[in-house]
């Protein structure tokens, strides 16, 4: 006799995602808000009508330029004439930007960072799809190298990580002067973390200058070990000091997992991705697997655990690695595909067709 298959598989995209989908991971509060509006951008006082000798370009030679430009700058050169107004808003990259990411965009100048990312690195962000590090589809964007990338390599891929001024300096014995010299950006509100915010580098970068400055990472090790700047840090520090090597592209699924950062959520927001189509895919979280990780919790015995969430569970890792899609975020179609072998997933839906 045939097995029955499960109701889910015959369910649309559109279907599994308004009955199966949650738009924010239970992490939510831990990540900056998104509130405001873009404004538009004001003329100066009696503008000319003309853009000056930039007329005398073609209009493709302008938009070349234009896509060069910081947003910051992108929005000056627009308030210098009506003429220049007219050639950003009819712009691709521009409309795209603030159709579909304009909570971005206000961000940005939040962290002072709007003079730092070119319009055209902006508009790759937001058409690509997946993480940087893990190639999986990744809804949040790193604001510092203006990168996409996942929730779970911002959890645990030191590439994402930032840390403070004052602790760049301590651990990488950098001289205040220098340290004041790295691109930072001013750390966003994070709900449940009020408190003054403050100058963010990355840690890599901060890494790669301590080195500069020291010339070897045993020189530079030596230094901090011997200013016992990081005595009460030494686990921390000692994943630091390899930021940019070995965790560059650091698998989610090993289980020799670094500290979490402290700084989580400070320099990264969410960021939709945006289709060929003008289709924009927020990216969404499966409420089959938060049902599935509330099911574990409530199992007191743990082989008990493996045969209800595996139907051949292969080992502790199997577990892990299951545990931790909870916090995996999918792309529309991704998440059809997912919760076609979601024990969790398939459960709940099997419950709504009782």
């Amino acid at each position: 006799m045939a097995l029955r298959p499960p109701p889910i598989s015959g369910w649309t995209v559109d279907e599994v995602v308004k009955r199966l989908a949650r738009s924010s991971p239970d992490v939510w509060d831990a990540m900056p808000e998104e509130t405001g509006s873009l404004n538009g951008i004001s003329l100066s006082r009696n503008p000319p009508s003309s853009a000056g000798d930039l007329d005398k370009l073609s209009s493709e030679s302008l938009f070349l330029i234009m896509e060069s430009l910081d947003f910051q700058s992108l929005c000056s050169f627009m308030a210098a004439s009506f003429r220049t107004k007219e050639l950003v808003e009819s712009m691709v990259p521009y409309q795209d930007l603030l159709k579909s990411a304009s909570s971005t965009l206000i961000v940005l100048g939040k962290a002072n960072l709007a003079g730092h990312h070119k319009v055209r690195d902006l508009h790759s962000a937001l058409l690509s799809e997946g993480c940087v590090s893990c190639r999986r589809f990744g809804a949040f964007v790193f604001l510092p190298t203006c990168e996409r990338a996942c929730l779970s390599c911002l959890h645990r891929n030191m590439r994402f990580w930032v840390l403070s001024v004052k602790e760049a300096q301590d651990a990488y014995g950098i001289p205040q002067k220098e340290a004041q010299q790295l691109p930072g950006m001013m750390s966003l509100p994070v709900e449940r973390r009020r408190g003054r915010r403050r100058k963010l580098v990355s840690v890599r970068l901060a890494r790669d200058l301590g080195l500069k400055i020291h010339g070897s990472q045993q020189k530079m090790t030596s230094w901090v070990m011997q200013s016992g700047k990081m005595k009460s840090q030494l686990n921390l520090y000692s994943w630091w000091a390899e930021a940019g090597e070995k965790l560059l592209d650091w698998n989610t699924d090993d289980p020799l997992t670094p500290p979490m950062s402290s700084y989580f959520g400070f320099a990264s927001i969410r960021f939709p991705h945006l289709y060929r189509d003008q289709t924009v895919d927020p990216g969404y979280w499966c409420e089959g697997c938060r049902f599935w990780r509330q099911q574990i919790s409530e199992l007191s015995n743990y082989s008990h655990a493996m045969d209800y969430i595996c139907a051949t569970p292969e080992d502790e890792k199997e577990l892990a690695r299951r545990h931790n899609e909870e916090l995996r975020e999918w792309s529309r179609s991704g998440l059809r595909e997912h919760v076609l072998t979601c024990p969790g997933a398939q459960e709940l839906a099997s419950r709504s067709e009782d």
